[in-house]
């Protein structure tokens, strides 16, 4: 249940941000989604999907610190990311 919840919230404001690249509040939601996701994934175990969602959560926490630009190579991984959590 709360997967599917995170994956409604990525599936509403990853297309804000990728639209709206100032939009720092969609960001912050994306992030903490995958943060959940990791968190979540790997108290049950599924470590498969807590070093994925780590992977992207790493990403966005340094682009939410300026120390990562984000990039259209970013973009695809993250349109790709997104589409794949739900599998």
């Amino acid at each position: 249940e709360e997967a599917r919840d995170e994956i409604a919230k990525l599936q509403h404001y990853f297309p804000l941000w990728d639209e709206n690249p100032q939009d720092a509040d969609a960001l912050t939601n994306i992030r903490r989604s995958f943060h959940t996701l990791k968190g979540s994934g790997r108290m049950v175990g599924a470590q498969l999907i807590g070093e994925f969602a780590w992977a992207i959560e790493n990403m966005l926490n340094r682009v939410i610190n300026k120390t990562l630009e984000r990039t259209p190579d970013m973009l695809v991984l993250m349109r790709r990311s997104v589409a794949a959590v739900p599998e």
